[in-house]
């Protein structure tokens, strides 16, 4: 039995920016299912977090599953969705009403396939639910991981995405860390000094980062300095565009689709599908401005007529702001190829980064 489950460290903790974890892997499965339990005791308490955590099961261990499983309790507030591989959101929908105790047909039956979600949600607070347990969440397309983390919002939940394969999961979330690490860096030298420096940590945690792309000046100025806000944009929301592009490489077509709900009242972070990215305190003003003058907190960039920017419109709108800043335009914004994509970080960088354990004799 491979599966070993302990929540990822946030460097910066505070009461009201909770982390949003990642499930690091090693060791036998029914230990690794009390995190995810005492997490799940915490229900009530201002320690609960709100969001989607990652459980990773690189082993698809039997063990593990069955043990994920028998954590449902709808009268606990806690169900666990059996989707079938490849699910489209409406599949997904039947499936989660399905582990309320509906019946599979109930929405076609009653006729209510169309506002299906809107119905789920009802029922999620209806049963008071807090935590959703999603077995074979790496089989989903990124379109509908991102429908999960939007419940989340909606539902005042936490989602729990179980990845049973080795490789990771989108956003490559060890490049949020280094995002987090690293965003504030004003020189190279002091990038350099700050990746040391999490080498350092993570050695005396009996752990590895391997960063092969250190010894490379060109990859390393993948990670900056790469933030320094500029306050001539007079509008909020093309200011707080650009910033966000630049501080979590976040391409066009997510950028439109962000969430007043994705951020707090202060603006230290900001949540996408990836991870919980860092905002520095010189930007967080940025972000502020955006929030305070949004018409629409469900979707938080929209034009001065309350239009949703689609992902080409947004695209440009990026465009437009980083040439009236003088600033570089940052190489994700631009209309994506791949419908709701989740890059990693910085993946010039980040991509070949890597945490080992170290081995004990």
């Amino acid at each position: 039995m491979t599966a070993t489950l302990t929540r990822a460290p946030d460097p910066w903790p505070t009461a009201t920016e909770p982390a949003h974890g990642v499930a690091i892997v090693a060791g036998a499965a029914t230990p690794a299912i009390r995190p995810v339990a005492a997490a799940m005791a915490e229900r009530d308490g201002a320690a609960t977090c709100v969001g989607v955590r990652w459980v990773l099961d690189p082993d698809d261990d039997v063990a593990c599953v069955r043990a994920l499983t028998d954590v449902h309790d709808l009268e606990a507030g806690r169900i666990v969705c059996h989707t079938i591989p490849g699910a489209s959101w409406p599949v997904m929908v039947r499936d989660l009403l399905w582990a309320l105790g509906k019946d599979r047909d109930a929405l076609s039956r009653e006729g209510r396939v169309r506002d299906g979600p809107m119905v789920l949600a009802v029922w999620l607070r209806a049963e008071d639910v807090r935590h959703i347990v999603v077995l074979r969440a790496h089989t989903l397309s990124p379109a509908v991981l991102k429908s999960l983390a939007g419940l989340t919002v909606a539902t005042d939940t936490t989602v729990w995405l179980v990845w049973h394969t080795r490789e990771s999961p989108p956003g490559c979330p060890l490049g949020v860390v280094l995002q987090r690490l690293t965003i504030d860096a004003t020189s190279y030298d002091e990038l350099l000094t700050r990746l040391h420096a999490a080498q350092t940590g993570f050695r005396d945690e009996g752990l590895s980062l391997d960063l092969p792309a250190l010894g490379d000046d060109d990859r390393i100025a993948a990670l900056g300095p790469r933030l320094d806000p500029d306050r001539r944009l007079v509008c909020p929301t093309t200011a707080a565009a650009l910033m966000l592009a630049l501080a979590t490489d976040t391409d066009a077509c997510q950028l439109a689709g962000t969430s007043a709900f994705w951020t707090c009242s202060v603006g230290r972070h900001i949540r996408f599908l990836g991870g919980t990215y860092r905002i520095p305190p010189r930007a967080r003003a940025l972000l502020r401005a955006a929030v305070l003058t949004a018409e629409h907190p469900a979707t938080l960039l929209r034009d001065r007529h309350g239009r949703l920017f689609l992902t080409r419109r947004m695209a440009n709108l990026v465009r437009r702001g980083a040439d009236r800043a003088g600033l570089a335009l940052p190489p994700t914004a631009r209309p994506s190829s791949v419908w709701d994509r989740a890059e990693p970080y910085a993946p010039a960088f980040t991509a070949t980064a890597s945490i080992t354990r170290h081995q004990t004799s």
